[in-house]
């Protein structure tokens, strides 16, 4: 009888712990999800008979007191430690998001028992006791009081950190697992030797005792917030430095058209003087000096000749600038692109994107010595995978941040960098790769298109 009450208490507090611990990571499981919840219904079930046993054992050697209530919950915490095990091995995550999600449940978890705990003290306030957990009422008392709250706690999460799971980074997890950790510590440290029947004694120990289990949740309400408003304002910020970048790249594309059509129109009003000049030419019957005459015009024409080198026309564009650009610093830009007319990327991504990897790139090629001033662009489209790869001359100039990531080194640069160029390609479930030698700098970022469609409607 022992062991059944033993085990049914133990699964009745243990399964809600887990069903709110593994919920913000249901994506980021190491295995499927059918395995992952066989391998862990396995797991509480032999840490539950593992409890239950060695409570049946201790209930036959220690008097039933509190001693033996200490004894047994001592073995509790114990067999926590493979679900911990389990729980930081079967999620693929940073363990600082583990870590706090963990605390978290066990924050709910204590403050669940200790609920329970109070309602069952008030039942049975004059009944006598064995010394061990789970007597009577108590487990569906706690059954009773998990229903109730787990929904409290699971809007809690899926409100608040659900949402902002793939933003937070390892130092605001970090700051999240401390909080979490400390909360958990005030508690168990006040509750752990607490005398329930003392609430019944002194209405003002009842009031506070609640106020303090109600802080602990208006705590994690408060600092959620804190960080959902935090992030918006970062989305805010990013966006408006796209936009900003945007718009620098739309004004230089502009005036490169002005300059074009200012070119244009210079050369059709010198059109009527150059053919004026090779009719002479041709009406002295002196060839040479109308086909001399023909080929140096022609020649001087390349200059203002409209670069193509792919089809797609956002892209052609932003190339075809710093291209432009580039020779006029004498750097020599190759270019290898292999495109269709259209892609399935926003045309606002792809211009942060390739204008800023070639503006780091022009820039630091033009710090080298003449004649060592090289950049080499490779933009290539693979089945649902677009690669570009851009590989330029450096002076040896190298910034990094605390975290040990690149930054531009150019002056006045406008906040974009290589952080903005690496989320945009995480956007489109890619990645970015940026590493040096002793040459050159090389940058390397795939974008997949097989979920740009749900991207871009949401975009919208």
């Amino acid at each position: 009888m022992i062991f059944l009450r033993l085990c049914f208490g133990y699964l009745v507090q243990i399964v809600p712990f887990a069903l709110l611990s593994f919920l913000p990571f249901v994506n980021h499981f190491r295995f499927s999800k059918r395995k992952t919840s066989i391998l862990t219904a396995c797991i509480v079930l032999g840490c539950s008979l593992v409890f239950s046993i060695s409570g049946t054992f201790l209930a036959n050697i220690l008097p039933g007191n509190h001693s033996l209530f200490q004894a047994v919950n001592l073995i509790f915490m114990f067999c926590l430690l493979p679900c911990l095990f389990w729980y930081i091995y079967a999620i693929k995550t940073i363990w600082q998001k583990k870590l706090f999600i963990f605390s978290f449940t066990l924050t709910y978890a204590l403050i669940i028992t200790s609920i329970g705990n109070m309602i069952s003290t008030w039942i049975y306030y004059d009944a006598p006791t064995d010394g061990l957990p789970y007597k009577g009422y108590t487990t569906i008392i706690l059954l009773f009081v998990s229903a109730l709250f787990l929904p409290v706690w699971n809007f809690l999460l899926k409100k608040y950190f659900v949402p902002l799971e793939e933003a937070l980074g390892k130092k605001e997890s970090g700051h999240l697992a401390v909080l979490s950790l400390l909360l958990f510590a005030v508690l168990a440290s006040w509750l752990s030797f607490f005398h329930y029947d003392s609430l019944f004694r002194e209405p003002m120990l009842f009031f506070l005792y609640f106020a303090l289990l109600t802080s602990a949740y208006v705590i994690y309400l408060l600092y959620f917030k804190m960080f959902s408003s935090l992030q918006e304002k970062h989305v805010t910020e990013k966006r408006y430095l796209e936009m900003e970048y945007g718009m620098q790249l739309l004004d230089k594309q502009y005036t490169q058209l002005q300059e074009n059509i200012e070119n244009s129109r210079r050369l059709k009003h010198d059109l009527k003087h150059h053919i004026l000049a090779i009719y002479e030419y041709l009406n002295q019957h002196d060839t040479k000096k109308a086909t001399d005459y023909i080929e140096k015009y022609l020649h001087s024409l390349k200059e203002f000749e409209l670069l193509k080198f792919c089809d797609h026309q956002l892209i052609n564009m932003i190339v075809s600038h710093y291209y432009t650009l580039a020779k006029k610093q004498d750097i020599d830009f190759q270019v290898h692109i292999t495109l269709p007319k259209e892609l399935p990327i926003a045309n606002s991504d792809l211009a942060v994107l390739l204008g800023n990897l070639l503006e780091n790139a022009v820039a630091a090629a033009s710090k080298t010595k003449p004649g060592e001033r090289t950049i080499q662009l490779n933009i290539i489209l693979h089945r649902k995978m677009l690669a570009i790869t851009v590989d330029n001359s450096f002076n040896g100039e190298i910034k990094y941040t605390s975290t040990g990531e690149y930054i531009s080194t150019k002056e006045n640069h406008n906040g974009i960098g290589l952080k903005s160029i690496a989320d945009i390609s995480e956007k489109y479930n890619g990645g970015g790769e940026f590493n040096h030698d002793d040459q050159e700098f090389h940058s390397c970022v795939m974008l997949g298109l097989d979920s740009t469609q749900s991207i871009l409607n949401s975009d919208k």
